[in-house]
């Protein structure tokens, strides 16, 4: 009698500890093919990438700013005669210190070959061969970003429309002040922002067809992505606005008349905005693919399945002080377990087996209970 066995074992053996910060693409194409009888056909594939990155910036930044506008301080004394009067115009000062971009670190290490496209292909190999293909990419990200920024402003506005003196006068006394307008705007934004923008990916394809009698295939694989991201921000930020605003404190004494005084108003406006201060953007690994493997003779291997990528995390934006962060890979997906691989072939094809199996498992009853068979004559 004789035994017929054909052996097709897939080992997937993925180990994955994801969190990258590259676009770039690493492909790796292995194929086992058109091998004779009882060869034995080993491929390797070792990938190792390292990649540090170090970014410190260091900023201090002083704003002073003084605007003075002044109408009063004047004196109308000791008139004979006739009417006095002092009238001072209006003073508009307006103050705006604007900080922005400080400190911005962009880190996209290139070649670390954090995202990887590999193809496996084993057919067509004799019988009792074996094949054994074995994939290994390990890539080491390692990045360190630190900022420190002092901001210190100081804003003082002066306007001045009073002070204004008319004493011992023969007459009547008029004094009206102008009006003063201030605005001081101070404007602290996007300081020390650290981004790592782009992640990455792992895809596997693998075929085993149309090889022979008792061959064995071994294909494994092993990625292994560890990223270390190191952020520290430390954000001093001082503002002093400071507005001396005064319409008033006039004098009109001794007059020998009427004696008028009116002031002015005075309108203010200090605006203070501190925005994205302390900012730690991370995109972490997107999902891998799951491995994807062919049917039989003359079936190609499936497609494998686009993957949407993570949603990216909401930026850590701190108000101000200091900020730090650390994000390192950690136990990523194990693919090829618990996942069903996808079925080649057609229904009729599925049929075909079944009949075949009924039939080889009635030969081999009748063949068993037959007994031996006479010698041919």
């Amino acid at each position: 009698m004789v035994k017929k066995a054909v052996f097709s074992i897939l080992l997937a053996a993925l180990s994955l500890l994801v969190a990258t910060s590259n676009s770039h693409a690493e492909t790796v194409t292995l194929s086992v093919s058109g091998n004779g009888d009882g060869s034995q056909n080993q491929a390797t594939t070792t990938v190792a990438n390292t990649t540090t990155v170090e970014q410190s910036n260091t900023a201090t930044v002083t704003n002073n700013s003084t605007p003075t506008a002044i109408t009063g301080n004047n004196t109308a004394d000791s008139n004979i005669g006739g009417t006095t009067t002092v009238k001072t115009g209006d003073a508009k000062v307006a103050d705006v210190i604007e900080n922005k971009n400080i400190n911005q670190n962009i880190s996209q290490p290139t070649d670390c070959g954090c995202t990887s496209n590999t193809t496996v292909s084993v057919t067509d190999n004799g019988q009792d061969s074996k094949n054994t293909v074995a994939v290994t990419n390990a890539t080491t990200v390692t990045d360190t970003q630190t900022n420190s920024a002092t901001v210190t402003n100081n804003s003082t506005e002066n306007a001045n429309t009073g002070h204004n003196d008319a004493n011992g006068n023969n007459g009547n006394t008029t004094i009206v002040t102008g009006n003063i307008v201030a605005s001081s705007h101070i404007d602290n934004s996007n300081i020390n922002q650290n981004a790592d923008p782009v992640g990455g990916s792992n895809s596997v394809s693998v075929t085993v067809s149309g090889n022979g009698e008792n061959s064995i295939t071994s294909v494994s694989f092993l990625f292994n992505n560890i990223f270390a991201n190191h952020s520290n921000n430390v954000a001093n930020i001082v503002n002093n606005a400071l507005q001396n605003l005064d319409t008033g404190d006039n004098t009109a004494e001794s007059n020998n008349g009427n004696t008028t005084i009116v002031t002015g108003e005075i309108l203010s406006q200090v605006v203070i905005t501190n925005n994205n201060i302390n900012g730690n953007f991370f995109n972490p690994f997107e999902n891998s693919t799951p491995p994807q493997q062919g049917g039989g003779p003359g079936n190609p291997p499936s497609t494998p399945p686009a993957t949407p990528p993570n949603n990216p995390p909401t930026p850590n934006i701190g108000g101000g002080g200091s900020g730090s962060g650390t994000t390192s890979g950690g136990s990523g997906q194990i693919l090829g377990t618990g996942t069903e691989l996808p079925a080649t072939g057609s229904n009729l094809t599925f049929l075909m087996t079944i009949v075949a199996f009924l039939l080889f498992s009635t030969g081999l009853f009748l063949r068993l209970k037959s007994g031996v068979a006479p010698p041919i004559m």
